[in-house]
């Protein structure tokens, strides 16, 4: 089951920097990059989008190891509904007067 969600991650996070990073490799085709430009910056955009996956799939392990799964489910679940609560009291709190603006900027 992990390696499966680990196989979806990388690929989702693959089309993600291929996405975000097309442009940058294009940029560097039309400048002086050379023909070694286009290598670099594919692999190294593979590279970034790996270690990222790796350290979100980590994390995971971690957080499973020390709370358990059932906990960990429940405060992810916390999570997941308190976020858009937060901010949507933030919103509120926000458009109250520009004095309130430069602190919620922040």
């Amino acid at each position: 089951m992990l390696w499966a969600k680990v196989r979806v991650l990388i690929e989702v996070s693959l089309w993600l920097a291929g996405a975000f990073n097309l442009v940058g490799l294009f940029v560097g085709l039309a400048g002086s990059g050379g023909w070694r430009f286009p290598l670099v910056h594919i692999f190294a955009t593979v590279l970034e989008a790996l270690f990222c996956t790796s350290c979100v799939v980590l994390g995971y392990q971690l957080c499973l190891r020390w709370f358990g799964r059932e906990r960990l489910d429940s405060v992810m679940t916390i999570g997941r509904y308190s976020l858009p609560l937060r901010r949507s009291w933030r919103a509120s709190f926000c458009r109250r007067s520009p004095s309130v603006w430069i602190t919620c900027s922040m």
